[in-house]
């Protein structure tokens, strides 16, 4: 069901936690560093006719993913050329 309705609002569900937080309530989160509404306008809360709600939600393990970022980028010193 939750992979159904990612496809019909255009969500990947790859890179995400999920968790039932009531009889027809589910929470999605989203692995990572920054949360901007300019650039992740999905992030709100969905409901079905039934009254399921979705609600998505990023910066899970934000701590994480932006040691990740920072590593990243520390690495590219490290390489011959952009690709």
């Amino acid at each position: 069901m939750i992979d159904d309705w990612c496809q019909e609002i255009d969500v990947s569900p790859l890179n995400t936690r999920l968790l039932k937080t009531g009889e027809k309530n589910y929470e999605m989160k989203i692995a990572s560093s920054m949360s901007d509404d300019k650039v992740t306008k999905y992030l709100k809360k969905y409901t079905k006719e039934d009254g399921t709600t979705l609600t998505l939600t990023a910066c899970d393990f934000k701590s994480f993913m932006e040691s990740m970022v920072d590593n990243f980028k520390k690495a590219t010193e490290y390489t011959r050329d952009d690709n």
